[in-house]
């Protein structure tokens, strides 16, 4: 039997603090259900994917969008992407790991003076007619985050990041992520692929 009021019970957030529920029907029988059955194990967390299919242009200043699975990329510093990520529902974006994958054994080409920054923003405006960088914001913490220059030259880069604080995606965002080139970066005919680690809130 409960020795204080429902009201004055300890608000809990994580489904982990938890083994089950109890109540009542009718205020007759006391009743209990283990998680489990009610369904509280379902996962928290879940796994979005993306692709940047021919990651550089080989032109100053070019932008390249990853494909969220709809839609295509674009190189050309006023480029848009088709295959920016819609959100149904509010989550976070805890980590990302990001791999370039050679296919025929061609590994990253950048000079010098060369590199390719990567950004991950949201739109300003869902319905906007253009996704390019004048038309995002980076999210805090999501500007900049990764760098392939020239120690990266001939390697085939994989890389994993956990942003310093979980990136906020509110219900109807429109998520995109991209690269911004220096120099004149080798256009090759690669992927890099994208996996980020996501929570539901």
């Amino acid at each position: 039997m409960a020795n204080e009021k429902f009201s004055d019970f300890t608000l809990k957030t994580d489904l982990a603090d938890f083994d089950g529920l109890v109540g009542f029907d009718t205020g007759v029988r006391n009743l209990k259900i283990s998680k489990e059955n009610l369904g509280l194990h379902l996962p928290t967390r879940f796994m979005l994917s993306a692709t940047q299919d021919g990651p550089f242009a080989g032109a100053i200043g070019a932008n390249t969008y990853f494909n969220w699975g709809g839609g295509n990329r674009g190189t050309s510093a006023s480029t848009y992407s088709d295959g920016g990520f819609y959100s149904p529902v509010d989550c976070e974006i805890i980590s990302i790991s990001l791999r370039y994958d050679g296919r025929t054994g061609n590994p990253i080409s950048i000079g010098v003076a060369e590199s390719a920054v990567y950004t991950i923003a949201k739109l300003d405006t869902p319905n906007n007619s253009t996704s390019n960088d004048g038309a995002n914001t980076a999210f805090p913490g999501g500007a900049s985050f990764w760098t392939l220059d020239n120690a990266d030259d001939g390697t085939f880069p994989l890389f994993t990041y956990t942003f310093p604080a979980p990136l906020v995606v509110s219900a109807g965002d429109i998520v995109v992520m991209y690269s911004v080139e220096t120099g004149t970066v080798t256009p090759q005919s690669v992927d890099i692929s994208a996996h980020l680690l996501c929570q539901f809130t």
